[in-house]
């Protein structure tokens, strides 16, 4: 351990000798630099402080710190320390050179510690640099004047002179100053027109203002000085009573005034008031060099007050009538000399040292202030006591006795900032109390909206702002403001004039009828109108002075503005805000009425934020569910309601919008890209990705209806591959059972605006259906089926008329007589390819029964193709007409003859057995009887099906048909062979004996019969008959 100290020790004692051998060859180099170049240093020192000097002189940002009381201190303080080294040099004290040696040999130590943490506090505090660095000015400066003092004092410039020292520490302290010296703001009065703060310049004043400012400062200016002055500044609150008075006491400041500033609401007891006006006035006294210590005026006159006050023992709440009867007269005496001796000083404080010299070189005779103390000489001392009409009625009372009794020195003139409506109704303080301490009124003016809008509304469009189309919008407010406000108005006066009306109505049928039979009833209308139309008139007193008032304005214009910066921040976020927002119809007039509603009408506002939606209120009080007049008077004009589509979407819009507004929500509903019900129908239709999700029949024909809707003027593949894509999920459904056979045909309901008929594809799809053999589930589903069915023939066959009757004209080209009109005239009624086919053999006389209707069509039309050709073939433009026509009539046979088909095999399809038995037959001809009998008859005896009550009523039925069709008409045996059949398979013998099943056996018994019977006949007379022929 002690080898280890040992080597420690060794160690610093290098570094010792080491740091010595350093300092003295550093002193030594400095040493010799110094003593060599002794004249050009001072020189160049002296050339640096002047040129530091100039160069500081030129910068316009800062003033020169160099004031003339700076540099005499810094002189005389030079002088005296080397003055007083000198003398202690002279004297030659021994003991005191002996530590003015030690002083200086160890005070360069001293001033680089101070150094380094000067570095330190700079370099943690660098915003605060200017504060550090004339903190340690100071310290410098001390050090340096000493160092100066020591070194003359113990003859220690070995190295440099006297001069050079004292120039190096000037230098040093002019390089400080310069660091520490505040940076020079430029002082702007003005404030942030749209924020509730009161302004303080003169350029941000309204011009009604600017004109009341003048007429203000000028009735202060002329009032007399003599006397006590109390102006009553009033007006309602945000009229701008608080920045005009700052305006104005800026503006009397400037000219040499003193102003104090007094809020009753804070200084609420006399002895506040006293204390704080006191201490301002000795501030201002002993601030222009007037004594306010022991034994002054001041004092004495305001320690009589305070020893009254504490007498009286009412520090809280000091009622100041009668304060001077408490005194005896001794002290009344004093109180008075003292108040008078206070206005002297007062006096002395303004009156400028040019006027008073100006008094003192005039004659007793002519020292009368009336004559030569002008309005521009006299200074006032300006107290402004401001919401003076929002104290308690004690404070306010106090504080007029105070301004009355105890400040009533003269050039002392008090300004009250009030609304004196405020204080109409307290019984004891009102106007006519008020009158006794005022001497003049002035009533601020109401400045129209339109001034105040024009005035504030410049910055409306904040910088923010980065996308134009909200530029757009900020800037369409700002033109269009006042107008919007002015319509407002007007929609308030045509509803108060609209419930008068109702008022006057009311009120002449009562004087027309006489006697009211339901006269209860019509006071209670009468009643409730009245309160409605004070109620309307309320609030719209309530727009009225809203729009009236520059800091309510200031706040709407304020809350546009941040919606406005919302909704371009929003917009940034989310493409589809703006494609929601610009559906909006009179989106500006809306914000601005919105903005209006939040900053008047708050008690409102708390109610509408209490409901789920905003525009359902609104919608409601349109639909007179709800009665409000506000409500309806500001937004019933933004309430369209209606069952169009596009206007549906737009109040869905506009009814996210308001609530994001009304509940200060953000736009994160309007982030969705929202559309009709026909643009989301198409899109899930035109995305070929994308798979339908649709179930019901409902959501079909809804689907089909907007494809229908939004045809025209699309491109026609487009529209076909909407309509293929729908089929194949049609088809895709009943596959999987979602809905009946009938259900497919319902969908060919209403064919004359039905996309499924504008190709095959559906029809087709029909008939693969019915290829696989399905059943309907009644026999009224069946001829449901073939009703729509045969309904769509009539539609198939217009779509292609005028295309049958334009190729009748091109194959009469070369008779005039047979004109198109001519055509569309005779044959324009007709309505079925049946009518047609028969015009056709008409007019052209051409006849053949031996083929159906459509091949006919199909001969003629093949042959009129033909003929057209022939005769014109010369005539390109007919060659080119009859190409389109040639298709165009192929489509409408190919799908005439598809509807066939599918009509063919609809009625071919079967019923299901049990249904359709099971419920009562209509049997219109013989051969629907033979087919009936024989699915029966297959049910039954083949399919070995038990023949039910229901069954054996069916063919009870059947039997009362087969009967009569057997009187006239031949069925062959087999048929009748199947009706026995069916009979011989009923379980007779499990019906009781008097159960309806055995009373209807019983007559199917009688029937058969006389079905054989009736069949018998007919053979018996048609081998009679056989025979007569023979």
């Amino acid at each position: 351990m002690n080898n280890f100290n040992d080597k420690i020790t060794n160690i610093i004692l290098e570094f010792v000798y080491v740091v010595k051998q350093v300092k003295n060859l550093s002193f030594e180099f400095i040493y010799d630099i110094i003593r060599n170049y002794n004249s050009i240093m001072l020189l160049c020192t002296l050339l640096l402080i002047v040129c530091t000097y100039i160069w500081y002189q030129f910068k316009k940002e800062q003033e020169t710190p160099f004031t003339p009381f700076l540099v005499i201190n810094i002189i005389s303080h030079i002088a005296l320390a080397c003055t007083l080294g000198y003398i202690l040099k002279f004297i030659d004290i021994s003991r005191m050179t002996q530590f003015l040696d030690i002083y200086w040999s160890f005070g360069f130590y001293l001033f680089f510690f101070f150094l380094i943490v000067l570095i330190k506090e700079l370099i943690q505090f660098v915003k605060s640099s200017n504060k550090i660095t004339r903190n340690f000015a100071r310290a410098y400066y001390f050090l340096g004047l000493s160092y100066i003092f020591a070194a003359i004092a113990s003859d220690q410039l070995i190295v440099v002179n006297d001069l050079l020292l004292i120039v190096l520490f000037v230098f040093g302290w002019m390089g400080l100053q310069l660091l520490s010296q505040e940076k020079k703001v430029k002082y702007d009065d003005s404030v942030d027109e749209e924020s509730d703060v009161e302004i303080t310049s003169y350029n941000q004043l309204l011009a009604t203002r600017k004109k009341e400012f003048a007429r203000i400062t000028d009735l202060l200016r002329k009032n007399n000085y003599d006397e006590p002055f109390a102006l009553l500044l009033n007006g309602n609150w945000g009229v701008g009573k608080t920045s005009l008075i700052n305006v104005l006491t800026k503006k009397l400041e400037d000219e040499g005034n003193f102003k104090v500033f007094i809020q009753p609401l804070i200084l609420d007891t006399t002895e506040k008031q006293m204390d704080y006006f006191f201490g301002q006035l000795e501030e201002m006294l002993n601030s222009n060099g007037i004594y306010t210590g022991k034994d002054s005026p001041f004092k004495k006159y305001v320690n009589i007050l305070f020893q009254t006050i504490n007498t009286l023992n009412m520090k809280q709440v000091i009622s100041l009538d009668g304060l001077l009867d408490s005194l005896n007269n001794d002290e009344q005496i004093d109180f008075r000399s003292s108040k008078i001796r206070l206005e002297n000083d007062i006096q002395n404080l303004l009156i400028s040292k040019k006027l008073e010299r100006k008094l003192n070189k005039q004659s007793l005779a002519d020292k009368e202030e009336e004559n030569l103390i002008s309005s521009e000489t006299k200074k006032k001392i300006y107290i402004i006591i401001d919401d003076f009409d929002r104290v308690e009625e004690e404070t306010f009372k106090n504080t007029l006795v105070f301004i009355k009794e105890l400040v009533n020195f003269k050039g002392v003139n008090v300004i009250f900032l009030m609304d004196e409506q405020k204080i109409e109704k307290n019984e004891k303080i009102n106007r006519d109390y008020l009158d006794k301490f005022v001497n003049r009124k002035f009533q601020l003016s109401t400045i129209g909206y339109e001034e105040i809008i024009s005035h504030f509304n410049k910055n409306l469009v904040s910088n923010e702002i980065k996308n134009e189309w909200i530029k757009d919008i900020g800037n369409e407010i700002k033109e269009s403001m006042i107008l919007y406000i002015e319509k407002l108005t007007e929609d308030f006066e045509e509803k108060v004039e609209e419930i008068q009306q109702n008022i006057e109505n009311l009120s002449s049928k009562n004087n027309s009828s006489g006697e009211n039979t339901d006269g209860v009833a019509e006071s209670d209308r009468y009643e409730k109108l009245n309160t409605e139309i004070k109620e309307l008139k309320k609030t719209y007193q309530i727009l009225k002075d809203g729009i009236s008032n520059v800091r309510r304005i200031k706040k709407i214009i304020r809350e546009i503005k941040e919606l406005l910066i919302e909704m371009d921040q929003s917009s940034s976020k989310n493409d589809n805000f703006k494609i929601n927002v610009e559906k909006i119809d009179r989106l500006e007039e809306l914000i601005v009425r919105v903005a209006i509603f939040k900053i008047l009408y708050g008690e409102q506002l708390d109610k509408i934020i209490q409901q789920v939606d905003f525009f359902s209120v609104v919608t409601d009080i349109k639909l007179l569910k709800n009665k409000d007049h506000l409500l309806s008077t500001f937004f019933i004009s933004f309430a369209d309601i209606s069952f169009i589509e596009e206007k549906g979407l737009k109040m869905d819009i506009m009814s996210d919008f308001c609530n994001s507004l009304m509940h200060n929500r953000s736009f994160e509903e309007l982030f969705v890209n929202k559309k009709t019900v026909s643009e989301t129908i198409l899109s899930e239709l035109d995305n070929k990705a994308a798979e339908l999700n649709i179930q019901g029949m409902e959501e079909i024909k809804e689907y089909l209806k907007v494809i229908m809707l939004n045809s025209y003027g699309e491109d026609n593949n487009l529209v076909q591959a909407r309509i293929v894509k729908l089929i194949d999920h049609i088809f895709t459904l009943y596959q999987e059972q979602s809905f009946p056979l009938v259900c497919l045909f319902e969908l060919l309901g209403k064919p004359q605006r039905n996309p499924l008929l504008e190709n095959e594809i559906f029809l087709e799809g029909l008939i693969e259906v019915l290829r696989t053999n399905p059943e309907f589930q009644n026999s009224k589903d069946k001829n449901v089926c073939i009703h729509y069915v045969e309904e769509i023939t009539i539609h198939i066959f217009l779509r292609h008329q005028n295309d049958i009757l334009m190729l009748m004209r091109l194959l009469n080209l070369k008779v005039p007589t047979y004109r198109y009109e001519n055509f569309k005239s005779d044959l324009g009624d007709i309505y079925s390819l049946k009518e047609m086919v028969a015009a056709i053999k008409r007019i052209f006389n051409e006849e053949n029964k031996s083929i159906s209707d459509l091949d006919f069509f199909k001969m003629w039309f093949e042959n009129s193709i033909r003929v057209i050709e022939s005769e014109n073939r010369e005539n390109i433009y007919i060659l080119e007409s009859v190409k389109h026509y040639q298709k165009r009539v192929k489509d409408f046979m190919k799908l005439y003859r598809i509807k066939e088909e599918l009509l063919m095999r609809l009625k071919n399809t079967s019923v299901d057995p049990i249904s359709k038995f099971s419920e009562k037959l209509s049997i219109n001809s013989s051969e629907e009887l033979t087919c009936v009998i024989e699915e029966l008859y297959e049910f039954i005896c083949i399919c070995y099906n038990p023949i039910t009550s229901p069954l054996l009523r069916s063919y009870s039925s059947i039997l009362v048909s087969l009967e009569r069709y057997t009187r006239s008409i031949d069925f062959n045996d087999d048929i009748i062979n199947k009706a026995e059949e069916l009979y011989k398979s009923i379980p007779v013998d499990e019906y009781d004996e008097f159960s309806d099943e055995k009373q209807t056996w019983l007559f199917c018994t009688v029937k058969l019969g006389e079905v054989k019977e009736n069949f018998k006949q007919k053979q018996i007379r048609l081998e009679e008959q056989n025979k007569e022929d023979l």
